[in-house]
């Protein structure tokens, strides 16, 4: 193998540091080539061209041209951020007491907007299984709809661990209750001193025990769905008649305000509170499962003292003399020694009246300002604590860090010849507690 021959001038152009010839035509005011444009070593050796007063773009710069993304990354792989001082500051004494007064405030001013806006027109109408009579109700102010109608039931105690357990949908739908599991249980709970308080047919109180209908599976069945209110009632601006029989069965109250209690039925079809129609033939169903009344007293309250929904209204209510008329008064409050009431209101921008939210909101606002009030008087008065963690350092304004002589050292510290002294001054804040 030998070597390769060697190209002419013509084949082998040389380079332009090299070429005399291209020194003489940069000499001469050949123009320099542009980076973005065709850089042929043919094209360099044809253009003889002499740029006369122009300029030339090179690599554009970044400068002016949105922001360097480049330079905001090589920040943040340095950690060369710029700091968020308002975090740091809450964890000072004034600033977090500050926040302490200021979430206080809030909370404190938005207790007392719920507290003044639920003193809207609300009426709260007590009576008994004893009441036969209509109840007489004044009202003085207009009820603008829509208005709610309530059961308020006053020391009924449901709220018991085992009535809880004992009353889901899912068990009561299914009948696999451990209380109440038949009718004739239900009925012996529901009927006192002979009186049917369930459904008023006082014939079954009698022979409860010993009718085969009553001792098969009850659907709805446990504690929740045996005390059910079967109260109604309907109220009129004039005082409606009883028949001969002593009660309303009959009656026209068609003058009266129309109480819509299933305003929207769609949204009682819930599949857990429905009976498969094959169990009808092995028990009992005593009640509508669909009844919207059913659906809200299955939902466990949160205290002795509860709400129930009973209808809405509507249609304004104009001010003056209303009859309350006790279509079914059989729900045993005295028996059972709770309190029941019919409670009648309107809803606000924050919805109903509610004591329990206003309460907490009131407690917890006053702990926050507690709070800011108490670390206030600890800042200002020079209370330190003994077993702080930055005990024995004081606080320094030039950048050096001091330490007094009864601040305790590490052990492998203790030979190291340390000079504060030289350390330098932080150019820019520190955000150390030293410095805060």
């Amino acid at each position: 193998m030998g070597t390769p021959p060697e190209k002419s001038a013509e084949e082998n152009p040389p380079d332009r540091e090299n070429s005399q010839e291209f020194d003489e035509l940069l000499d001469a005011g050949l123009e320099n080539p542009s980076v973005q444009s065709e850089t042929s070593r043919e094209r360099l050796r044809k253009d003889v061209s002499i740029a006369i007063d122009r300029e030339y773009v090179w690599l554009p710069s970044s400068r002016g041209m949105g922001p360097n993304y480049t330079s905001r990354i090589e920040r943040m792989k340095q950690m060369d951020l710029k700091a968020n001082y308002f975090v740091y500051n809450m964890y000072t004494p004034v600033g977090a007491a500050t926040l302490s007064l200021i979430l206080g405030a809030l909370l404190l001013l938005l207790a007392l907007v719920m507290l003044f806006f639920s003193m809207n027109v609300k009426l709260e109408v007590p009576y008994s299984e004893n009441d036969a009579g209509p109840l007489t109700i004044t009202l003085t102010k207009d009820f603008k709809p829509p208005i709610y109608v309530f059961y308020k039931i006053t020391d009924f105690y449901v709220t018991h661990k085992k009535v809880v357990y004992d009353s889901e949908p899912a068990q009561v739908s299914k009948s696999s209750c451990r209380t109440f599991t038949t009718f004739a249980e239900i009925l012996e709970l529901r009927c006192i001193e002979g009186r049917n308080t369930l459904n008023g047919v006082d014939e079954w109180c009698a022979d409860y025990k010993s009718n085969p209908k009553f001792n098969i599976p009850v659907y709805p069945c446990g504690p929740l769905a045996a005390t059910l209110m079967t109260d109604n009632f309907e109220i009129c601006s004039t005082e409606i008649p009883k028949n001969a029989r002593g009660n309303y069965e009959g009656s026209d109250f068609d003058s009266c305000l129309d109480i819509q209690i299933q305003d929207e039925p769609e949204l009682w079809k819930f599949a857990a509170y429905r009976i498969k129609s094959k169990k009808f033939a092995r028990g009992f169903c005593w009640l509508d499962v669909t009844n919207p009344l059913y659906h809200t007293w299955l939902q466990h309250p949160y205290s002795s003292t509860f709400l129930k929904p009973y209808g809405v209204i509507h249609d304004k209510v104009e001010p003056g003399e209303y009859k309350i008329h006790l279509v079914n008064n059989l729900w045993p409050s005295e028996a059972w020694k709770a309190k029941k009431s019919i409670y009648i209101t309107c809803t606000n921008f924050l919805g109903t009246k509610s004591i329990a939210l206003e309460i907490v909101l009131i407690c917890i606002s006053g702990l926050y300002l507690l709070t800011g009030i108490v670390l206030l008087v600890l800042h200002f008065s020079g209370f330190r604590m003994k077993l702080s963690p930055w005990r024995g350092l004081s606080k320094v304004e030039t950048g050096t860090v001091a330490e007094k002589e009864e601040f305790v050292r590490r052990a492998s510290t203790v030979d190291l010849d340390i000079h504060l002294s030289k350390i330098p001054k932080s150019t820019g804040r520190c955000l150390c507690p030293l410095h805060l």
